[in-house]
């Protein structure tokens, strides 16, 4: 009998084949009933998946509320690429207000779960976040969105 990690691991490269289309046609919904068997074995992974399938309308409509809910899941978890994701969601607005000290909450848990992309766009955003002070842009608490 395969050990409970090895199960979610075939689940995971299954559906990753499917999300992929690595040596099989791509299909998204297959992909998407492969991550929810992963999710019913445990993987955080397939959460976070999910969330992207969401996200972009992959297989399924499109639909950020839903993403959203994936990734929150997947942190949760303790899925380290789901913070950075999350924070990608307030830092750009999409369907939650832009809120930037959300966004950097949430960079940083994806620095502190060791996310290689996550240090620079977490110091990006703080010079950002600078530039908006100086100019008492409203974005940085979440009220308006700025450029």
């Amino acid at each position: 009998q395969l050990h409970k990690s090895n199960r979610l691991t075939r689940w995971d490269g299954r559906t990753h084949t499917y999300d992929h289309g690595l040596g099989v046609k791509q299909d998204f919904t297959v992909a998407l009933r492969w991550y929810l068997k992963a999710m019913k074995g445990g993987s955080h992974a397939a959460a976070n998946n999910i969330g992207s399938l969401y996200q972009f309308g992959r297989g399924v409509p499109q639909d950020y509320a839903k993403a959203l809910k994936w990734y929150r899941l997947a942190s949760d978890q303790g899925d380290a690429g789901a913070p950075y994701n999350i924070a990608c969601f307030y830092e750009n607005g999409w369907g939650v207000t832009r809120d930037w000290q959300e966004a950097e909450r949430w960079y940083e848990l994806s620095v502190k779960g060791g996310d290689p992309v996550a240090p620079e766009e977490l110091a990006s955003l703080r010079r950002r976040m600078m530039r908006a002070r100086d100019k008492a842009c409203p974005c940085v608490k979440g009220e308006a969105t700025c450029q």
